[in-house]
């Protein structure tokens, strides 16, 4: 019988300890948190749009914001193969009603006691669209209406100056008023890390990095472990994925045109544009 209580009071304290940074976290006016790439977040309510057990028989997937399988709600935990894009969401939370203005966020490189990765973290701000019907054909299994993340921005992008006033305004603001969410509570950035091909720039072993959010000149951090196998990726395109697009690379200069092409490449996904077409004269 004291095997048993002392068992259970053993795991109520460690699933305290477990939880403290993340209620110390949310105890504040904003809060920062991370989610894997492979869920979406509804930047008004915060509930994960991928939770359906009303639609599919699945199990809640709970509090991700607290505790998922990459982070225990302390830290970030990544692994990847030599040649591969490992990524993460980054979570911007307000608790009240107050405006967060001048958001900066940042992330140094991955770096172990054998050096720096030989690539750097690449951020983006999620935006979201506002998807007012069902979608047709396959209405019973739609999630709905709602705020869908959507574009990628990269935070290199935004403008930091008021120079063009058509584009986007770095620091950031929560709600987002250029996205024009009502209600937007959540901000998110999209944290990808790849994760070179050749051995001599990423050895194989445990990198470390942290993602830092200052608002109003108070930061909070996330540490992030990445852990490197000692194996890499074939540098090949096996399946049959694509992306079809009508005419935007064709309409790039060339530089960025090859740019956009080697990031697809390193997604393994192959660019399909039916406007490519050869200058005839007749």
């Amino acid at each position: 019988m004291f095997r048993k209580t002392g068992f259970g009071l053993i795991a109520l304290i460690s699933l305290f300890v477990c939880s403290a940074a993340y209620c110390a976290n949310r105890g504040d006016s904003w809060f920062i948190s991370a989610l894997p790439g492979s869920v979406r977040l509804d930047p008004v309510s915060g509930k994960i749009i991928e939770d359906r057990p009303d639609i599919y028989n699945m199990q809640p997937l709970g509090d991700l914001l607290q505790k998922n399988w990459i982070y225990d709600s302390v830290a970030v935990q990544l692994h990847a193969a030599r040649g591969e894009y490992v990524s993460f969401q980054l979570v911007i939370g307000r608790t009240g009603d107050e405006i967060l203005k001048d958001i900066y966020v940042e992330m140094p490189p991955f770096s172990s006691d054998g050096g720096a990765l030989a690539a750097e973290p690449e951020l983006f701000l999620e935006w979201s669209v506002k998807v007012t019907t069902k979608s047709s054909g396959y209405e019973i299994a739609s999630y709905g209406p709602g705020w869908y993340p959507d574009a990628l921005i990269p935070l290199e992008c935004l403008q930091t100056g008021p120079e063009k006033p058509n584009r986007l305004i770095y620091p950031l603001s929560l709600p987002d008023f250029r996205n024009r969410i009502d209600s937007q509570r959540y901000c998110v950035i999209w944290v990808d890390q790849f994760v070179p091909f050749e051995r001599t720039e990423a050895a194989p072993g445990i990198y470390r990095s942290e993602v830092r959010v200052t608002i109003n000149r108070r930061t909070k951090k996330i540490p992030v472990t990445l852990k490197v196998w000692d194996f890499a990726l074939p540098n090949a395109n096996t399946l049959a994925g694509n992306l079809q697009q009508g005419g935007f690379m064709r309409q790039l200069d060339e530089d960025l045109e090859l740019e956009v092409y080697q990031l697809l490449k390193k997604h393994r996904i192959v660019a399909v544009d039916q406007t490519y077409r050869p200058q005839l004269s007749i």
